[in-house]
């Protein structure tokens, strides 16, 4: 826990400036008061790294702000009077809604929703500073304290804080989304059977169209390959067999591949392959033969001696 506010114990010029509020500025009073509390001083705020300008930064790119208006203009006529007017609206982009549009501003409510032990310091930090001293008094909305301040108060870099709430928005973003399209789909659904079954030519065919693509009764191409939902039950059934059968062997197929190609090219068909023998082998089957031939006199020699 963060100690009691204390008087800061800085100069003497300090010291009588933090008694005098003439001295200060109601927005310098605000921010010592709510660094009393902290234990820090506005000099360590502004030595720490900062992140509220890249915040800044992001809320400015959401809002579009520098971007051009579109100006649109529309010319009527009056039959009656043969008279042309000319109007001219101006639109200004959509401003962004949901997760991080106001990251500048509730940043400690995308800290909340973290489990990192660095936002649950900051967060420490930030809720020590009562809510009357938080923020100021002519916006409530705004904090009177960046959070530069409570990082240097937590001991925590800024830069883990950003990463922290990076991530957190993109986390929330993405299952916002997910809970927007799952809670519009069957209103997206049935506005597109609507279209398809509309009297209109234009939009009926192409959302007939559509709608049949996602239910499979039309193939879908998907790149180079087009599946065709049709007797799913035979296709099954033959895709079984076919798994069952043994594979042929490669040289089959090769040999049935070369046919194939000599019949459409008009060439004869292709000769036996015949394994040639290596010469190792066959210069050992030659001494297995010459050694036969002369170890059969040796058998006969007992036979002459005996005739003898």
């Amino acid at each position: 826990m963060l100690p009691p506010a204390k008087r800061p114990a800085a100069g003497a010029a300090d010291a009588a400036a933090f008694d005098d509020p003439r001295a200060l500025t109601s927005r310098e009073r605000d921010v010592r008061l709510a660094c009393n509390y902290l234990s820090i001083e506005p000099e360590q705020i502004a030595s720490a790294p900062q992140i509220t300008p890249q915040l800044q930064m992001i809320v400015k790119t959401l809002r579009r702000e520098g971007q051009p208006k579109k100006s649109r203009k529309l010319i009527s006529q009056s039959e009656d009077e043969g008279t042309r007017s000319t109007i001219i609206s101006t639109t200004q982009p959509q401003l962004p809604y949901g997760p991080g549009a106001d990251l500048l501003i509730s940043w400690p409510k995308y800290l909340s929703s973290s489990d990192h032990e660095d936002a649950r310091k900051v967060l420490e930090c930030f809720r020590a500073v009562p809510h009357g001293v938080r923020f100021r008094s002519r916006d409530p909305r705004l904090h009177v304290l960046p959070v530069e301040a409570y990082c240097v108060a937590a001991k925590v870099h800024p830069h883990s804080i950003l990463a922290i709430l990076t991530g957190e928005v993109v986390r929330l973003g993405a299952q916002a989304s997910s809970i927007v399209a799952s809670v519009n789909q069957p209103r997206v659904v049935q506005k597109l059977v609507d279209r398809a079954m509309d009297d209109e030519e234009d939009t009926r065919m192409e959302a007939a169209t559509l709608l049949s693509k996602a239910t499979g009764f039309l193939p879908t191409p998907r790149g180079s390959q087009t599946t065709v939902n049709v007797a799913a039950n035979s296709s099954s059934n033959a895709s079984a067999q076919a798994a069952s059968l043994p594979a042929p062997a490669p040289e089959q197929t090769i040999r049935r591949l070369v046919d194939r190609f000599n019949e459409a090219r008009g060439l004869p068909p292709a000769a036996p392959v015949i394994v040639a023998i290596p010469k190792r082998e066959m210069i050992e089957a030659e001494a297995m033969e010459v050694d036969e031939d002369c170890e059969a006199p040796a058998d006969e020699a007992p036979a002459d001696e005996d005739s003898a």
